[in-house]
């Protein structure tokens, strides 16, 4: 339809090129039986000869015709033409080509840089849309990844992500050549707590509990739960005496002051163990974790509520 437009708007005017390139004929796109027919036929009726600044005409008669048109359709047609989204894109894509058609033929060599601003135009806004989308898939990214690694009730790493920071930490040591230390903490006599309270102020003393902790770390340490009541802590560049420190420290967060609870103040205390390995004889995380449970087990045995620290073997 465009074609003819500009077709019937050409066969009624001659057109004058730009004056840097000595007024040229109009330019015909081959292959266009609209324009082919304007060579054809010439571009002068009736003696009127339109200048090349009346390129304006074509976007003039192209939006009188449309308007014909739509003033035949019934009003329920017309309000569905603008609201449909493909429709609305084609008719978006349509006035650009036409626009950009109606500048060439119109001014020529100014034309050309008409529709080269009409396509930056068109590529801004195609890269403002993809930006938004972008960080629109990265919010979504970031709150499926936590989803994935954090534990739904503490809100701190569930066992696959801290046994994955540990990992990482272990890779880094020899390029740092230093120490990693770990942590593994139980809430002592917590099954009484659900037993006796039930499994809501258990989980108020748990959610309690990795707060403490988390207080008692420092900001490059990370801690996850590792299952039920129990916490792996992976502390990065310190060795075990170093980290036995921070284990004392955290014990004593947990015990100087009751739990409050929907069961009212509660006392709680909280046994560690501690393991650590030293570059350039490191070992792998298994044994690591593995030394730090048994310290765990030997400081319930002594009595709960302390710290212990394992040699940790290759």
């Amino acid at each position: 339809m465009a074609h003819d437009f500009i077709g019937r708007i050409q066969k009624n005017r001659e057109t004058q090129g730009s004056p840097e390139v000595s007024n040229p004929q109009a330019p015909v796109v081959r292959g266009d039986p609209a324009l082919n027919r304007v060579q054809q036929q010439g571009l002068r009726e009736g003696g009127k000869q339109v200048t090349a600044h009346d390129g304006s005409l074509v976007s003039r008669e192209v939006h009188a015709e449309m308007m014909h048109d739509m003033d035949e359709l019934p009003p329920q047609q017309q309000r569905s033409i603008w609201t449909t989204p493909k429709v609305t894109k084609a008719i978006a894509l349509g006035g650009m080509l036409v626009g950009c058609a109606a500048g060439a033929f119109a001014l020529g060599g100014a034309g050309f840089f008409l529709a080269m601003a009409a396509e930056a135009l068109a590529f801004a806004g195609g890269v403002l849309v993809s930006q938004g989308q972008r960080s629109e898939l990265e919010e979504e990214n970031r709150r499926l990844r936590e989803k994935a690694t954090r534990d739904p009730l503490i809100g701190i790493n569930n066992r696959s992500a801290i046994d994955e920071i540990l990992n990482d930490q272990l890779l880094r040591a020899p390029f740092r050549q230093s120490a990693v230390s770990v942590i593994m903490a139980d809430v002592d006599h917590f099954k009484s707590v659900n037993d006796t309270y039930g499994h809501q102020v258990g989980d108020e003393v748990l959610i309690e509990v990795a707060d403490r902790v988390k207080a008692g770390m420092r900001s490059e340490d990370s801690v996850g739960r590792y299952g039920g009541e129990e916490f792996l802590m992976v502390l990065p560049g310190i060795d075990g005496t170093q980290a036995v420190l921070i284990a004392h420290r955290i014990r004593l967060l947990i015990a100087e002051k009751p739990f409050p609870t929907d069961a009212g103040d509660l006392p709680v205390t909280m046994s560690l163990g501690v393991s650590c390995t030293k570059f350039p004889e490191l070992v792998g995380a298994e044994n690591l974790v593995r030394a730090a449970d048994q310290a765990l087990y030997q400081a319930k045995e002594d009595g709960r509520n302390r710290v212990v620290l394992s040699v940790c073997d290759s």
